[in-house]
Order: structure tokens, then sequence, then C-alpha cells
């Protein structure tokens, strides 16, 4: 029966009929839940942290955690499809989007000094980004 789907999904030839067999087959919280998985994983290959990502995108530490077991044992499907992602030319609003969530995230936990927060965060993305880990 799985290879009745794997040859299904081999004929999806355009980005309307993919999304038409997507909408068709899955929920719209299995979509909302495939869309953060591959977020996840997206943010876990630039070196976000699990708690970051986990209030960013409003799910669990332990689904954070899941994908990161995925990507830390394998993972070669989100590693391929994060690859061609990445060129495509919406990335670069998106890597700014993302960036700036994190500054968001740390700097507004509460009880932390915000200005020390930010700048902290700022520093620290710089850092990441200098070494190619993240966006």
């Amino acid at each position: 029966m799985n290879q009745v789907l794997w040859n299904g999904l081999t004929k999806l030839d355009s980005k309307d009929f993919v999304a038409e067999f997507l909408n068709d087959i899955l929920t719209s919280t299995e979509r909302v839940m495939m869309t953060k998985r591959l977020a996840m994983a997206v943010l876990l290959l630039r070196g976000w942290d699990q708690e970051a990502i986990s209030s960013y995108l409003k799910v669990s530490t332990s689904t954070v955690r899941g994908v990161k077991k995925v990507l830390k044992h394998g993972g070669d499907g989100y590693r391929k499809i994060v690859a061609r992602i990445e060129r495509d030319k919406e990335w670069e609003k998106i890597k700014l989007d993302l960036g700036q969530a994190l500054e968001e995230i740390v700097a507004g936990r509460v009880g932390a000094n915000w200005k020390t927060s930010k700048s902290a965060v700022a520093r620290k993305y710089r850092e990441l980004r200098e070494k190619k880990k993240v966006l």
C-alpha cells in the first residue's frame, strides 16, 4: 500500500497539484503541523535553541526534540527539502523574519532586562551567522 502512495507522490509535477493533493489528504491541523515540523528542521539546522523554536512556533519542546532526533539519526529528507527551500527567491525575506523573531523571543521573556537581552541575542546571532550556523 505504501508503494501506491510513493508512486502517486512522484506523479505530482506542479506546485498547484501538490497543494491540491495535500489539501485533500491532510486535515488543516496536519498541514499546520507538517509545516511547523519543516520549520523546526530549518531552525535546528541553523543552530536555533530548542526553547526558542518552541516559543516561536508555539510547539512543545518534545515535538522539537522529536525533529532534532530525526535530524541526528539521518534526516536526509529534511536536509534535501531545506536545501531546495534555501535556493528559493523568497528565502531572503524569510531569513530576515526569523532573525527578528529570535531577537523578540529572548528580549520578550518575562523578567529579562530587555536592552541587555536584545543586545546579547543580536551579538549571539551575529556570531552564529559568521559561523554559518544560522540563517
